[in-house]
């Protein structure tokens, strides 16, 4: 394994140009369908996809990390991950099948962005990943399957990408009923973020987005706060508000995140890690790793192996 392989950030566009990817489907500016994915598995260890990516089990099962976490997902599971989560380690079973649909984040950005509770709900995937689908969900799912598929056999006319953009559009407030209703069924509740503004929405949105971009460089709350032109103050209030999180919580299990697949996909030394991501020093990183993943670096890096 190359010493300094990371994670990998793969943009949307980036599965438009690869050849190898899988059955490739359907690909415009902002959603591509793909029936097979199993060459990430092989090829990127850990990978985190710049995009909304959703994936139902058709057969089979996979294992995988997400963001650190062991999931298994089985035939009739969804897969959603909003973007903001590092896969890696995937293995399938043999008869392993999955649909696959992919969407820019900024086609995301520009249905969500009038929905309060919208982007809390899209959050709330990010420990919570596989979904269950009941029978009338599933109907629900297979159901735009059907459409997309007649649809892409159809001829290409004047007014199909914007019949289809309104599919897609439709398919994405489905798939957060469906995120929503599980969220209930687990008794878990949403901030209140009935009372923020659009502004403020935004100005988080731009937080989160900044702060994955960051590669966990900065850990200060000032920092993003500069950068957005707001006081920190500002964005602890709205982000709390917003996402149920403090920026600090979002800023801390990115961190967390970046170095445990720092330590089980590289073979940089804790002193090297530690100078990457700026710390004060390796003591410190030592006592922040024990901290947050129960163990010292290399305890962490040999059970992880």
């Amino acid at each position: 394994m190359n010493d300094t392989r990371e994670i990998i950030n793969v943009e949307h566009s980036a599965f438009l140009r690869e050849e190898e990817i899988g059955d490739l489907r359907y690909a415009n500016d902002d959603m591509i369908i793909i029936d097979n994915i199993q060459r990430l598995s092989r090829d990127w260890p850990a990978v985190r996809l710049n995009m909304l990516f959703v994936a139902y089990c058709r057969e089979g099962r996979v294992q995988m990390n997400i963001n650190g976490q062991s999931h298994m997902a089985y035939k009739g599971n969804l897969i959603i991950c909003n973007g903001m989560q590092v896969l890696s380690n995937a293995m399938f079973s043999y008869d392993f099948a999955i649909d696959v649909l992919c969407i820019s984040n900024r086609r995301v950005d520009e249905i969500i962005h009038t929905d309060n509770n919208a982007m809390d709900t899209f959050l709330y995937v990010n420990d919570n990943p596989i979904l269950q689908l009941s029978e009338e969900e599933y109907g629900v799912y297979a159901t735009y399957k059907d459409i997309f598929e007649r649809k892409l056999r159809m001829p290409r006319h004047e007014y199909f990408s914007r019949s289809f953009d309104g599919m897609l559009t439709a398919a994405i407030y489905d798939f957060l009923a469906i995120i929503q209703r599980q969220r209930r069924d687990k008794g878990q509740v949403a901030p209140d973020s009935t009372t923020t503004s659009d502004h403020a929405k935004a100005t988080v949105r731009k937080f989160l987005l900044l702060m994955v971009d960051d590669e966990s460089q900065h850990h200060s709350v000032k920092y993003f706060a500069d950068q957005l032109c707001i006081t920190p103050k500002y964005l602890a209030a709205i982000c709390k508000q917003q996402t149920g999180k403090t920026p600090s919580q979002w800023i801390r299990e990115q961190m967390i995140e970046k170095i445990r697949s720092m330590l089980v996909n590289t073979t940089l030394s804790s002193k090297e890690i530690a100078q990457r991501l700026e710390f004060p020093n390796p003591s410190f990183f030592g006592r922040f790793v024990r901290q947050h993943l129960g163990c010292t670096p290399l305890e962490f890096r040999k059970r992880n192996k």
